[in-house]
């Protein structure tokens, strides 16, 4: 299995764009990535909040067929 991590934005007109940032082999190492992308973004640093508009996630997938 392995997680792809993904980026959401919301244009000015509320349309999303989906972004892959990245494939990772464990939820912890997305999980890590995410937190930083949240930062290098213009997040929360003391919360670690994405900007109005943004999120990412972590969505597992089964990747038997890239193989």
């Amino acid at each position: 299995m392995e997680w792809v991590l993904v980026l959401i934005t919301l244009t000015f007109h509320g349309h999303p764009e989906v972004q892959e940032v990245g494939r990772y082999s464990s939820m912890i190492e997305c999980f890590q990535v995410r937190e930083k992308l949240a930062l290098d973004v213009g997040g929360d640093p003391a919360t670690g909040h994405f900007p109005k508009g943004m999120q990412a996630v972590c969505i597992p997938h089964d990747n038997k067929y890239n193989k």
